[in-house]
């Protein structure tokens, strides 16, 4: 069985990472397979969740079970731990969104807490921010700062005051960022914002 959970796009190729059979598949622009991925820790099944990559192409995911994101090298099958969210203070089991921006910083959202944490590189905290948005679940990077979302079409530029997009009703399935403009994909369309309107 196939379970597509996440897509991302490296270049010109997508990474999919399927939960139910616990690994990630990079697809070309024709959709041919080049490689899968196992998603294996000492020889047992991970079930991520989330799917991310860093500028040097390493794939980042995060598995609820374990409460932990683990990381490949660029085009490689080894899947290492590389940070343990049990150990962190304040890092609650409900991480929404993980993106990376400038410099590898790392951006997690728990939209239980409404907290975004961002960290180094390294995976160090560096800081944590209150979300004014309720229920967030989209994160992305946004020049110098991030966007934060929820399906209701609730936004908030980080320490900033939330606005609300005009979504006629419409539920937020996934959006991205492409220079200046925000693309929010709903169940019937693709709406496309121009961001520099609302900051």
């Amino acid at each position: 069985m196939f379970d597509p959970i996440d897509i991302v796009s490296s270049q010109l190729d997508l990474l999919i990472l399927d939960r139910s059979n616990s690994r990630i598949s990079r697809y070309d622009t024709q959709l041919n397979l080049i490689y899968s991925i196992s998603l294996l820790i000492n020889h047992e099944a991970l079930f991520p969740t989330l799917m991310s990559l860093d500028s040097r192409g390493r794939n980042y995911i995060y598995s609820p079970d374990t409460h932990e994101i683990y990381r490949t090298e660029s085009n490689s099958d080894r899947l290492r731990r590389f940070i343990d969210l049990n150990t962190y203070p304040f890092a609650e089991n409900c991480v929404a969104s993980m993106r990376f921006g400038q410099n590898d910083g790392i951006a997690i959202l728990f939209d239980c807490t409404n907290e975004l944490h961002l960290l180094s590189r390294t995976g160090q905290l560096e800081r944590r921010f209150k979300v004014d948005i309720k229920k967030p679940n989209i994160i992305l990077p946004f020049i110098q700062t991030w966007l934060i979302l929820n399906r209701n079409g609730d936004i908030q530029f980080l320490e900033e005051n939330p606005f609300v997009l005009p979504m006629k009703g419409s539920v937020i399935k996934d959006a991205l960022i492409d220079e200046d403009f925000l693309h929010v994909l709903t169940e019937d369309e693709l709406i496309i914002f121009d961001i520099n309107v609302y900051q």
